[in-house]
C-alpha cells in the first residue's frame, strides 16, 4: 500500500464530524485537557511528575480519543497531522 492509499484509508476511517477543520482546536482541547491537576505533594514538594497522575491523564486521553472515533494512537496522530496541514496551510509530510 503506497502513501496515498494509506492516507486515503485514514481519511475514510475518520468519523464525519472530525473532518471539519473548524472543530480541530476544540477536539484537540478536549483530548489534551488533563483530567487531574497536580494537587498533592511528595515530601513537602508539589509533584510535577507524579506517575499516578500522569498515568490517569494518559488513560483519560486514550478514552477520549476512542469515544471520538479514533481506532489507535497512530490514527489520531495522522488525523492531527492532516488537520494541522489544513488549518495552517502547510504541506503534508507523512512518515
Amino acid at each position: 500500500m503506497n502513501e496515498e492509499e494509506r492516507l486515503q484509508q485514514i481519511i475514510d476511517e475518520i468519523p464525519e464530524e472530525l473532518k471539519d477543520p473548524k472543530c480541530f482546536k476544540k477536539i484537540e482541547r478536549q483530548i489534551n485537557t488533563p483530567l487531574l491537576k497536580i494537587t498533592h505533594t511528595h515530601r513537602g514538594k508539589l509533584c510535577k511528575r507524579c506517575l499516578s497522575i500522569m498515568d490517569k491523564n494518559l488513560r483519560h486521553r486514550i478514552e477520549v480519543r476512542q469515544k471520538l472515533g479514533f481506532k489507535t494512537a497512530e490514527h489520531y496522530y495522522k488525523w492531527k497531522q492532516i488537520m494541522n496541514t489544513l488549518v495552517n496551510k502547510k504541506p503534508i509530510r507523512i512518515k
